[in-house]
């Protein structure tokens, strides 16, 4: 009896105690199935992602944590602190009311906790997103209109109605490089603009631009667009910072366009001036707007006011011009001469001639204080010289030969085209007291004929 009852007991024990002891009756199906639970709970700690058969991930969206309503359980691997066991127990038929009542209360749990932290992600990216889109939309203009030849942006310029035409503080910068094989070579391969000539009847046109600071630039005007190589009207292009014109076109009533380009570096033309004019006279031509203002034709073909210091009238042979009270006093062909017999007081209105193709006359003007001086030659008479030098020296000067003031002592400025038509203009030159002498000159030996000087005070 001892015997048995030794053998029964830790029989017996042992059953009771199945779970704990690791044992497994195939008849316990809880005791079946809680170690299926253990055992799948250490798998998921194993590898914490399941098998896409058996649990397949939401696809990502932008990075952001998947939505909590259709999925609230997180990526295992993406949060190591969950529970391990929950996400794969949720897919098992789980007798044990326990166990099922647990992971119900782990999976509302996690689906609380985790879901208001995906909301506020999500709401956080949502935030990033239309931040960037503000940003996007406030960050200002991209370029100028006409970027293409199909730029709604483009106003179109009516001919003649809208003349004269001028675009102030203009760029090509953010423009783009659009248009390259056209009519201007090597000038096109930069950020280009395009303007657009809406012409009404028939007239005559010049277009110019002042490139201000930029040189490399580029003009050219074409009835087709983009400006065709073959079919090219007219073009300027000019290496020096300077303004320059396409000259006068006489064009149909039609569309036409001008490109405005620039040959790189610099790649675009930060700031310029473009104006569109009717060609109204013939450069050097005068007239007389009213009784104390000439008009003079310039290169651009437009006419630019001379405020006559006495009167505008009829000069001789039907011209007008300003009428100089004044002559020269021959000789003046040097400094010496002109100290000596041509010595002006300025304000000064006079007129002189080239007589020959070596004559050269020389003024001499006296200031006693500092003063701001404007020395100019225009056309006078009807047999005018037409295309004039022009110097201004210092009472030091002892070279006169050169053609411009490089290399030459003394010499103070010069100028050869920089007035009215082919005259010449020295402006707004600051003097301080003393002598100085004014060196008038034909452009060439083959320039004869009279010229008016005007010398005055700003």
């Amino acid at each position: 009896m001892r015997s048995t009852t030794h053998i029964w007991l830790p029989m017996m024990l042992c059953v009771a105690l199945a779970a704990s002891c690791g044992g497994k009756d195939g008849t316990d199906e809880d005791t079946d199935e809680d170690v299926q639970d253990e055992d799948v709970g250490a798998e998921a700690l194993e590898d914490p992602a399941p098998e896409p058969t058996d649990d397949p991930a939401p696809e990502p969206v932008d990075d952001l944590m998947p939505d909590p309503v259709d999925d609230p359980m997180p990526d295992p691997a993406d949060d190591p602190d969950e529970e391990d066991g929950a996400a794969a127990d949720a897919e098992d038929d789980v007798a044990d009311d326990d166990a099922a009542s647990d992971a119900e209360d782990d999976d509302a749990a996690s689906t609380d906790v985790m879901g208001e932290d995906s909301e506020d992600d999500a709401s956080d990216a949502v935030d990033e997103d239309d931040a960037s889109d503000a940003v996007d939309e406030d960050a200002g203009p991209t370029g100028p209109s006409g970027t293409s030849c199909t730029d709604p942006a483009i106003t179109p310029i009516n001919v003649p109605a809208d003349l004269p035409f001028e675009d102030l503080a203009a760029t090509t910068c953010g423009a783009g490089d659009t248009y390259r094989i056209t009519c201007l070579g090597s000038y096109d391969g930069g950020e280009d603009v395009i303007y657009r000539l809406d012409v009404a009847s028939s007239t005559e046109v010049n277009v110019w631009i002042d490139p201000k600071s930029s040189g490399w630039t580029g003009l050219a005007l074409d009835s087709a667009c983009p400006i065709d190589a073959t079919t090219c009207m007219s073009t300027s292009t000019l290496s020096a910072a300077t303004p320059h014109d396409i000259g006068c076109q006489t064009l149909a009533a039609g569309t036409y366009h001008v490109m405005v380009d620039v040959w790189p570096s610099p790649s675009c033309i930060p700031d310029f001036d473009l104006h569109v004019h009717e060609c109204v006279c013939t450069p050097g031509s005068t007239s007389c707007l009213d009784s104390t203002t000439l008009r003079v034709c310039n290169g651009l073909h437009t006419w630019d006011p001379v405020t006559c210091i006495n009167s505008c009238g009829d000069t001789g042979g039907g011209v007008d011009g300003c009428l100089a009270t004044s002559t020269e006093t021959e000789p003046n062909g040097d400094a010496t001469e002109a100290l000596t017999n041509n010595l002006i007081t300025v304000p000064w209105d006079g007129w002189g001639e080239i007589t020959t193709g070596t004559d050269e006359d020389y003024y001499a003007f006296t200031l006693t204080s500092p003063t701001i001086v404007t020395i100019q030659t225009d056309a006078h008479g009807s047999s005018a010289v037409g295309d004039t030098k022009l110097w201004l020296y210092e009472d030091t000067f002892t070279t006169q030969t050169p053609p411009a003031c490089s290399g030459t002592s003394g010499c103070v400025e010069f100028d050869e085209d920089g007035g009215p038509g082919l005259y010449s203009l020295i402006e707004n030159r600051g003097l301080p007291a003393g002598t100085y002498y004014v060196r008038v000159a034909g452009y060439s030996s083959t320039y004869t004929g009279t010229y008016r000087l005007t010398i005055w005070f700003m």
